[in-house]
């Protein structure tokens, strides 16, 4: 069982994987979850309040702090847990590009979504078995 902080857009809709279907998943695969709604409420968890966790997941497109800032700003902090970095597979952007600079700023894996509840399951194994 492992401790994974999830920070997604609360409001995010769309078919497949969000915020309270993410959580359901992981928690039904024994791992023990933290909710943050932004890259900010992350940093205050993980640096003010100093709690460790094994994984980060977390979206690329989101208010107040965006996921590349945040990953920016783990890596900077010398925070070395893996990162699972999101995005949704209809945005604006090119799949490569928003790929490529999560990939630089530090993201371990980068998936876009919606994918399967078996392929995330999938994913955070092998993030997690390192």
């Amino acid at each position: 069982m492992a401790r994974i902080l999830v920070c997604e857009r609360v409001n995010l809709r769309r078919s497949g994987v969000h915020l309270e279907r993410t959580c359901d998943m992981l928690t039904r695969a024994q791992h023990s979850i933290v909710e943050c709604r932004d890259g900010l409420e992350v940093l205050s968890w993980l640096i003010d309040k100093a709690h460790p966790v094994d994984l980060v997941i977390t979206g690329i497109f989101m208010p107040v702090m965006d996921g590349l800032e945040l990953i920016q700003s783990l890596r900077r902090r010398g925070l070395r847990m893996p990162i699972l970095a999101l995005y949704d597979h209809a945005s604006s952007l090119p799949a490569g590009l928003i790929s490529s600079a999560a990939s630089a700023f530090g993201a371990t894996s980068v998936q876009p979504r919606p994918f399967a509840g078996a392929k995330l399951i999938e994913i955070v194994a092998g993030l997690l078995a390192g």
